[in-house]
């Protein structure tokens, strides 16, 4: 024998969370649902029913669309989106970097360095086979000074 009344099939209800559920031979289903339903057919596998207007009370097919469920969890796409930002804020770091550095050499590096926005073309950047390139004897190329550009890009 079942516990409490028993409710009448077309009950309805309003739970906590805005949305209204209605009795039905099998048990509590959303109301949205079975309105979606009873106009359209079955709800697709994979989609959702939403509000068009955003109000929950404002159950009527018109007001009704089909959503496709995406495959990836929403905490998994926010880690992404953090991912992203932290790459992006990375690369800026890096171009006001590599733009200071162009600054500090002056017209020798906006000569010898490409844009790069625009690329450039490498056979040029390399030079001819002919020609014999001197190491400059201002660098020292074991010489890495205090710290690398990378040290400066932490957050």
């Amino acid at each position: 024998m079942p516990r409490g009344k028993e409710t009448v099939i077309g009950t309805e209800r309003l739970a906590p969370n805005g949305y209204l559920y209605v009795k039905t031979k099998t048990g509590w289903r959303l109301k949205h649902h079975a309105i979606w339903e009873e106009a359209f057919g079955p709800i697709p596998p994979n989609h959702r029913v939403a509000f068009k207007d955003g109000d929950r009370k404002n159950i009527v097919p018109t007001n009704l669309t089909l959503k496709e469920v995406g495959r990836k969890n929403n905490n998994h796409n926010k880690s992404l989106r953090r991912e992203l930002q932290i790459v992006r804020g990375l690369l800026e770091r890096a171009h006001e970097r590599l733009d200071a550095v162009e600054g500090e050499l002056g017209e020798r590096a906006t000569s010898s360095v490409p844009d790069r926005d625009t690329g450039g073309d490498p056979e040029e950047l390399m030079g001819s086979d002919d020609e014999a390139s001197e190491p400059d004897p201002a660098v020292d190329s074991n010489d890495v000074g205090e710290g690398t550009w990378a040290d400066d890009l932490s957050f």
